[in-house]
């Protein structure tokens, strides 16, 4: 975690952008997670670095098992649930057993034709 936020730094240096996004999947997986995010949030606030971090888990509560440290005053949560049916089917042509079948997940929504 700290290396990657350390890569979004030095980019933030290289270029003339005044921000820049640094997005982490399944942060749950890494140990610790909330203490390194809290030390390195509170650098960037004190040497006026503007990295932005996007945090993403699997789950609120695999997430809420990770926090020890309270981030109180650094974050604002976005749940990003699965699509409804309506939306699967009008972005991707979903019939509504294949809702059942495979789910609300746009990612993979090209897969549906090649289910193995």
């Amino acid at each position: 975690m700290e290396q990657q936020w350390e890569a979004a730094r030095a980019q933030l240096k290289m270029t003339e952008a005044h921000e820049i996004i640094l997005a982490v999947d399944e942060i749950q997986k890494i140990g610790n997670w909330s203490e390194v995010v809290k030390k390195l949030w509170d650098e960037d606030t004190r040497t006026k670095q503007n990295v932005k971090v996007v945090l993403l888990g699997s789950s609120r509560l695999l997430l809420q098992q990770g926090l020890t440290e309270s981030l109180a005053g650094r974050f604002e949560t976005s749940y990003l649930g699965h699509w409804w049916f309506a939306e699967m089917e009008q972005a991707f042509d979903v019939t509504a057993e294949q809702y059942v079948w495979f789910g609300g997940y746009p990612g993979s929504a090209a897969l549906m034709s090649d289910e193995d």
